[in-house]
């Protein structure tokens, strides 16, 4: 049996909890690694509970292990008795007959979380603005020093190099997991001959940037 941990949702998912009061859902449930990190507030990879709910009220209790077993606690640990409660992802049908065994009724609530996490904050569109302008500037990085022969390192030195002086940093942000590019790449190039790293006429090159400024990621390719 999996136990839950409870605590005190942040100032920034008063929104987002006004609009789930508004809809008549008593709380949310988030099984998606970007919904459980978008309310646990964590960094990219530590996102760890299988299981999240977040509460009208405000307690935001997480669970992990089984998937049956974390929704069960969180749903337990939260009380919420015989609400609605909507569900961020699709879950496996069994999962809907045991909420309904104890009282709960989960609906679709993927519209809603959708609206809110594409809502920004007045303060948050110059920040935006900046991560794009600094993948520009990786983007002109690329290909004002572009040509046959290249070695893929100097063009990922030039385009590092041309990131910081923007002020910003340079990395590799996945926002499912670890999959894909290593987290150490700070350019993802292809079209370059793998014996020589360096870049050759006959193969197109593409390449993403991820570039970070004040915690917003831009992208560029």
């Amino acid at each position: 049996m999996a136990t839950a941990a409870t605590r005190q949702a942040g100032a920034g998912l008063d929104r987002l909890r006004g609009q789930l009061d508004k809809a008549g859902f008593t709380a949310l449930l988030l099984t998606s690694p970007g919904g459980r990190r978008y309310v646990l507030g964590a960094a990219p990879g530590h996102a760890d509970a299988t299981a999240v709910l977040l509460t009208t009220d405000g307690t935001v209790a997480t669970a992990v292990g089984d998937l049956s077993a974390a929704v069960d606690a969180v749903l337990r640990a939260t009380g919420v008795g015989d609400g609605v409660v909507g569900a961020e992802a699709g879950l496996p049908w069994e999962i809907f007959g045991q909420a309904g065994g104890s009282g709960v009724r989960l609906r679709p609530a993927a519209d809603l979380v959708f609206a809110e996490l594409a809502c920004c904050r007045p303060d948050e569109l110059p920040a935006f603005a900046a991560a794009a302008e600094v993948a520009a500037v990786g983007y002109t990085a690329v290909m004002d020093h572009l040509h046959v022969g290249m070695d893929v390192r100097e063009l990922s030195g030039n385009v590092d190099r041309s990131i910081r002086r923007a002020g910003g940093l340079l990395g590799w942000y996945d926002p499912y997991g670890a999959a894909g590019a290593a987290g150490s790449d700070l350019v993802t190039v292809r079209g370059h001959d793998p014996g020589t790293a360096r870049l050759t006429a006959t193969t197109p090159l593409r390449y993403v940037l991820h570039p970070l400024l004040n915690g917003v990621a831009g992208y560029a390719a």
